[in-house]
């Protein structure tokens, strides 16, 4: 115990040695934003994972834990006191992460683009042709009353409230905004029912099949809004034509991706079958991934909806449980 004691000392006295004389910019200098970066992801994944540990011990669903916990380390609680070497609090800076200009944008970006690959790859669109026509009905009708409630409060009241302009109706960033509050998260809604032994039952079946098509009909108009609304930012007038021209260039991106991505996904497990080697394959859907996003991108449209659409094509192969395990 001494011991222990005195090698505690011995690290505070070099702490405060290291750091005498410093200033509050210059100590928050010393820290390269990319181990800061790296730091808060530390963070976060310690947080969310004693969150959950903690809610699944009282009997309550993790995912709601590691949320909390998130929220929690955020920046505008524990993660906005300030610190010895972040003065400002060391989530002070977490918009600045997903700028463009941001040191770590490419990693976010390929981050991205591997969730919603593995987003897509626990989408079965066969259980969505096996269900009942109730689910399908479902998702879309109740994605289209959220969107239509978020859009009108967005164009008609909260210009009223908080006296700003307002968006119009084909106003792409009131479009985009009310699609991002319409979709439903399926993986946290399988945990929810999986956590309650709900998963396999007949509501248990009919929701998750509302949150797929919910997905898949978000995802897509989250695509256009998106590439509408980078359009605007580059100069172009928010009008119905930019969001038509939007729309042809979705169905083609989209198009490219899956007439290119279910074959290539049918060959590669076809091939590691008869090999009985998965390295390879998950290698080659590494790269399909990778690829998808970018044709996206180039189209001017987002990269991650390119990655999604890779994922739904490996999700019909054998080989997805090896690739999500990978």
């Amino acid at each position: 115990m001494r011991n222990k004691v005195t090698f505690i000392l011995a690290l505070v006295f070099c702490a405060v040695a290291a750091f005498a004389g410093q200033g509050r910019a210059s100590a928050h200098e010393l820290v390269v934003p990319s181990a800061r970066f790296i730091l808060q992801l530390g963070v976060l994944v310690f947080a969310a994972k004693m969150g959950g540990r903690f809610f699944d011990r009282w009997r309550f669903p993790k995912v709601l834990g590691e949320v909390l916990a998130g929220v929690l380390v955020g920046p505008h609680l524990l993660g906005g006191l300030g610190l010895p070497l972040f003065p400002d609090g060391l989530m002070c800076d977490a918009e600045g992460l997903l700028t463009s200009q941001g040191p770590v944008f490419g990693i976010v970006t390929v981050s991205l683009v591997v969730l919603f690959f593995l987003i897509g790859l626990d989408t079965d669109v066969r259980q969505i042709r096996r269900s009942p026509a109730g689910g399908v009905a479902a998702g879309i009708g109740g994605f289209f009353f959220s969107f239509a409630s978020a859009l009108i409060i967005l164009v008609e009241i909260a210009p009223a409230l908080v006296g700003t302009n307002a968006w119009g109706w084909t106003s792409p960033q009131a479009l985009l905004v009310s699609t991002v509050v319409s979709v439903t998260s399926v993986g946290v809604l399988a945990r929810l029912l999986s956590a309650r032994q709900r998963l396999e039952s007949p509501a248990g079946t009919v929701a998750l099949t509302a949150a797929m098509t919910n997905t898949l009909l978000g995802l897509f108009l989250f695509t256009v809004f998106s590439g509408a609304a980078e359009g605007v930012v580059k100069g172009s007038q928010p009008t119905l034509m930019l969001l038509v021209a939007t729309t042809l260039r979705a169905f083609l991106g989209f198009g490219l991706v899956a007439l290119c991505g279910f074959p290539i996904a049918r060959y590669v497990n076809a091939l590691a079958l008869r090999e009985k080697s998965y390295t390879g394959a998950f290698v080659v859907s590494a790269a399909c991934l990778l690829i998808a996003g970018g044709v996206m991108g180039v189209l001017g449209l987002s990269v991650i909806a390119g990655a999604y659409v890779m994922g739904i094509a490996f999700s019909s192969t054998d080989l997805r449980h090896e690739i999500r395990e990978r």
